[in-house]
């Protein structure tokens, strides 16, 4: 049976006219477009309010909406967004005893708006760490495009980056331990260390780890590879894995060990964490 050809000139030329728009749209990202005084929030001891400066870093007024998402860590510590039913078997969480204002704001360019967090705990609260992640989000805004390279009208969708943030909330004495495994080290280049490590977590309190890479640490000749201000670990997991490609600065003398150290991020002291040290591979 043959199929009838589509001789509608009218209608063909709208399919191709509705074509050529939609693959006109694009999306453009703003790369800092919103900024946060905080990282994350901690509700302990006796602190029941806390505050969040948000600023508009662009050139356009932006309209921002807060609101909670719950998220949970695995072993590579990436973030996975839970669905409702894995919500609803977590019990209480931060976000329930949480309340925040505004949930919506617009704001002009360079300007800041305060979001206000208090916290409304139970008597009864079990003792334990409790957490939630506060989203702000930016509202996209379509726009009208002129033209497009091929001459064809279109359209522009602003995809604007969303942040989120743990907030905990924490009562009792709670704990938390961290030691070092699996380290390893390699060069993969001839400036270029592959370093790998497992970060294994023990207690019940989530853990933020300021962590140096010391290459040569016990020689004279000591100097750190790379700092990171902090790599989280969430009660959600009991390890994380790490890999890290770290270039040697020129002019610094090849590593011939690899050091971690890791110090609490949280602290207003110098506590460490854990350390470790490996033999560097040569391939």
């Amino acid at each position: 049976m043959k199929h009838k050809k589509f001789k509608n000139p009218i209608v063909s030329v709208l399919i191709v006219a509705l074509i050529g728009f939609f693959t006109s749209i694009s999306y453009i990202p703003h790369a800092a477009a919103l900024k946060l005084t905080a990282k994350r929030i901690f509700f302990e001891g006796r602190t029941r309010s806390e505050n969040l400066l948000i600023i508009n870093e662009t050139n356009e007024e932006q309209t921002y909406r807060i609101s909670w998402e719950e998220r949970k860590m695995g072993p590579t510590g990436g973030l996975k967004p839970l669905s409702q039913n894995e919500i609803d078997a977590m019990g209480i969480k931060a976000s329930d005893m949480v309340k925040y204002s505004p949930r919506r704001v617009t704001l002009a360019p360079q300007q800041s708006q305060h979001i206000r967090l208090a916290l409304r705990r139970p008597g009864d609260l079990p003792d334990g760490e409790y957490r939630s992640h506060l989203r702000i989000s930016t509202e996209p805004k379509p726009r009208k495009n002129k033209g497009t390279p091929t001459g064809r009208l279109g359209a522009t969708i602003d995809v604007d980056p969303a942040i989120t943030i743990p907030v905990y909330v924490r009562k009792g004495n709670l704990e938390g331990s961290l030691n070092i495994s699996d380290l390893s080290a390699s060069m993969i280049s001839a400036d270029t260390l592959n370093i790998k490590f497992r970060m294994n977590r023990e207690g019940n309190k989530s853990i933020y780890a300021r962590t140096d890479m010391i290459c040569n640490m016990l020689s004279p000749n000591a100097y750190i590879l790379r700092s990171l201000k902090w790599i989280p670990i969430y009660t959600d997991t009991a390890y994380r894995q790490r890999a890290f490609n770290v270039k040697i600065p020129e002019g610094q003398p090849l590593c011939r060990s690899v050091s971690i150290r890791m110090h609490d991020a949280d602290s207003e002291r110098t506590i460490l964490l854990a350390e470790g040290t490996t033999d560097v591979y040569t391939q």
